[in-house]
């Protein structure tokens, strides 16, 4: 998770891409795989309020994948 938020030695963000091309062919696997990210980053990262900059910016595709039929506990998180 830490790598995920590195910054250059100007201070600015590092742009991280997930090629999951084959991955994504296994829907379920895909979803875990970025519910572990999510649940990584929801345990890991302290509650910051709106921030003038954000710490880290986390974008995905497919998130149908992820929140269609889930339980209602996993929407709650």
């Amino acid at each position: 998770i830490k790598d995920w938020m590195r910054t250059d030695t100007n201070g600015k963000g590092v742009i991280n891409i997930l090629s999951a091309e084959k991955l994504y062919q296994m829907p379920k696997l895909y979803a875990a795989s970025l519910l572990w990210m999510l649940s990584e980053l929801y345990e890991q990262l302290p509650e910051a309020g709106d921030l003038e900059k954000p710490k880290l910016v986390f974008f995905f595709d497919e998130a149908h994948l992820l929140f269609n039929d889930a339980p209602q506990v996993l929407l709650d998180k």
